[in-house]
């Protein structure tokens, strides 16, 4: 695990913010701790904790992940209960929506 620390004034937040939003983005973000500080005008303090290595090839993103087709797995019976329920639960959650 690697920390980095961000500094962000009042000034001159554009640069900071814009360094800070690309670190975020091409690393893997663990957690991150903001405060403001009210010493010198004020500022933000930005620690973040994050793995060190490329972020694309240790996991891809969530998007990529293929959708597992929970039917293939059943029988005739299964499938149709399935679909029944599946119904029942989108109509319910549409009229939940609707009140």
């Amino acid at each position: 695990m690697q920390v980095k620390l961000f500094v962000l004034t009042n000034g001159s937040t554009d640069h900071g913010e814009e360094e800070l939003n690309k670190f975020l983005r091409s690393h893997r973000v663990l957690d991150t701790v903001c405060e403001f500080c009210h010493e010198n005008g004020g500022y933000w303090s930005v620690l973040v904790k994050y793995l060190d290595g490329d972020p694309v090839a240790e996991s891809p993103p969530a998007w990529r992940k293929e959708k597992k087709d929970v039917t293939k797995e059943m029988d005739e019976e299964q499938r149709k209960r399935y679909e029944r329920f599946r119904g029942i639960s989108c109509m319910r959650n549409e009229f939940q929506c609707s009140i």
